[in-house]
């Protein structure tokens, strides 16, 4: 398994969708029937505790991919 494949894990479970169902391209907003703030700020957590990476709320409210998101994952360099 790839990280991004392991990104997608973490991502689907506070989603509540199948991880099959997440791409890169997957508009993560619109991949749970039920959006909330609260998925919204689950995913913000888990970027600062599983990755370190702080993730403003105006950068979040831009990001629109599964794949945004996982860009934020990698080491900048």
């Amino acid at each position: 398994m790839g990280p991004f494949e392991e990104f997608a894990i973490k991502i689907a479970e506070i989603l509540e969708v199948d991880e099959t169902q997440l791409t890169p391209e997957t508009e993560f907003r619109s991949a749970t029937p039920y959006w909330s703030s609260l998925m919204g700020f689950g995913i913000l957590v888990m970027l600062e505790e599983d990755y370190g990476q702080v993730m403003s709320v105006d950068d979040f409210l831009k990001a629109k991919t599964v794949g945004e998101l996982y860009q934020r994952t990698e080491p900048k360099g």
